[in-house]
């Protein structure tokens, strides 16, 4: 996590899919961020055991490595999402 909620971190079980943003209960530090949106990204098991995101239309975009998603996307290990 990067600007004025640099350090802080979760740990949520993804059983199913759960879309993530502003308004998150579990993750209430997420709120402090002005560039998140109310319902910004969903992250997705997919069936080879990885994790799926796909944005939610939100204001700022959602990015994989950089680059801006437009469809959903494959997460691979190391991935950096913003």
């Amino acid at each position: 996590v990067e600007g004025p909620i640099l350090g802080a971190a979760a740990v949520l079980g993804l059983e199913a899919p759960r879309t993530f943003g502003r308004n998150t209960p579990e993750l209430p530090f997420l709120g402090a961020d002005k560039s998140i949106s109310a319902k910004h990204f969903t992250l997705s098991p997919s069936l080879n055991g990885g994790l799926v995101i796909s944005d939610e239309g939100s204001t700022n975009k959602t990015f994989v490595n950089g680059i801006p998603i437009q469809q959903t996307f494959h997460l691979h290990p190391d991935d950096v999402v913003r």
